[in-house]
């Protein structure tokens, strides 16, 4: 934008850049995208929680009164064995669904720009109209005066005079419209850059004072990678493929191992030995889970999964084939 020698120009362009709502709603969703893909990498690694517990027990009976405190201070550790690669899929597809919000976000800044740049050349447009049409409606009335004055002396008929008092009132007639225009085009430039649109105006300078930026014929067809629609569709599109990775791993067993560790009392509460005193405790397992019967539900979303795939495959074409239009 800055090719067209407009200080001004070049002041609004960097207001949106900073205050648009459209961009900085994208880059929040930025900010959710990555978010997201930490959760999702989270999973790649073992979880560990602590906890504690206290539990007071007391009873009596014909045999005397008993009280016991049973209390705990533990660590757990949680790893679900990545086999088939799901959580390494699912954290893969988190990863570049935030690489498509930052391509989403270029796009959106810009449509934006190039709105505010829009805007900006139509205000000075309709400036530059109005000066046109206040011109117009002066000629129109210097006229007027002078078939008045033919008309006094004998020199005009009323049908001139008829003919250039509707001239003059047409004339006069496009200037509130121009002034319309010019009042919602500051406002529409005065959204795009974040401002209210009361009170908000620009200084403008004649059209013919701009320079005019060259456009070279025979554009290299690799701008397309610089393309932020065609970098989202192919960020979407290997997102895709690794949800349905994910979604083919989920039909495979999963194995998770858990481990606890920390002091008790008793030292050992199990369901065949029981060991009184405070200690050290440990518990080890593992779990090995095979999904059997779940009325088709995994194989329908690993179906979904392949059916995103190809739809996505479809819009990566498309915005090619845009970008190759453009």
């Amino acid at each position: 934008y800055r090719g067209f020698g407009s200080p001004e120009l070049n002041g609004l362009i960097e207001q949106a850049s900073s205050n648009n709502f459209d961009v900085s709603a994208a880059r929040s969703r930025i900010a959710q995208a990555d978010a997201r893909a930490r959760q999702a990498h989270a999973a790649i690694l073992p979880s560990v929680d602590a906890a504690g517990n206290a539990n007071y027990l007391a009873g009596h009976s014909a045999n005397g009164t008993a009280h016991e405190t049973d209390w705990a201070a533990l660590l757990s550790a949680s790893y679900e064995v990545d086999f088939w690669g799901k959580n390494h899929a699912a954290a893969d597809s988190a990863r570049l669904l935030s690489v498509a919000a930052r391509a989403d976000h270029d796009t959106v800044a810009l449509t934006a720009l190039a709105g505010v740049a829009n805007g900006y050349f139509q205000v000075l447009s309709v400036r530059q109209r109005l000066n046109i049409a206040h011109s117009n409606v002066d000629a129109a009335r210097t006229l007027m005066s002078i078939v008045d004055a033919r008309f006094n002396v004998g020199l005009s008929n009323p049908v001139e005079v008829a003919t250039q008092k509707a001239a003059l009132a047409s004339a006069e007639l496009t200037i509130p419209e121009l002034e319309q225009t010019q009042v919602e085009a500051l406002a529409a430039l005065a959204l795009l850059v974040g401002r209210q649109p009361e009170g908000f105006t620009v200084e403008g300078a004649p059209l013919e004072s701009l320079a005019e930026p060259a456009v070279a014929a025979g554009l290299p067809s690799e701008l397309l990678q610089r393309r932020p629609d065609v970098y989202t569709a192919e960020a979407n599109l290997k997102s895709a493929s690794a949800d349905l990775v994910a979604a083919r791993a989920a039909l495979y067993p999963s194995l998770t191992l858990t481990a606890t560790g920390g002091v008790q009392n008793p030292a050992l509460n199990a369901a065949i030995q029981s060991l009184s005193g405070v200690g050290p405790t440990m518990n080890l397992g593992a779990s090995l889970t095979q999904p059997i019967f779940n009325a088709g539900k995994l194989r329908a979303q690993r179906a979904e999964a392949q059916a995103k795939q190809e739809e996505l495959v479809t819009k990566y074409r498309a915005a090619i084939m845009a970008g190759l239009v453009d």
